[in-house]
């Protein structure tokens, strides 16, 4: 169920900022970043040194703490951490509709 609040704002846009700062500590535990490194929504993990196999990790990571499991197809999609966040939110919306049917 999505709350608005008095400006009609969804509250959804909290949730979202919650799990994009989520991924990010995730992301800097999977990739041994130093906590001084910023790490946002647009932050590429490429660009944190990540390869292949250390995004593989980011989305077991991700799907460990989030309770939530990424097909394939679109865990190669993940190339940021707001791609993260955004596909997290979507799983997780998903299953909560499922649950209230």
């Amino acid at each position: 169920m999505l709350v608005k609040i008095h400006s009609q704002v969804p509250v959804l846009e909290q949730a979202k900022q919650d799990t994009i700062d989520k991924v990010c500590g995730i992301v800097k535990k999977q990739l041994a970043v130093a906590q001084d490194t910023p790490v946002n929504g647009e932050t590429m993990f490429g660009d944190l040194g990540a390869d292949s196999l250390n995004t593989f990790e980011i989305v077991m990571g991700v799907e460990e703490a989030f309770g939530i499991t990424v097909d394939e197809s679109s865990a190669q999609e993940i190339k940021t951490v707001e791609d993260a966040a955004t596909l997290i939110d979507k799983l997780m919306n998903r299953d909560r509709q499922g649950r209230l049917k």
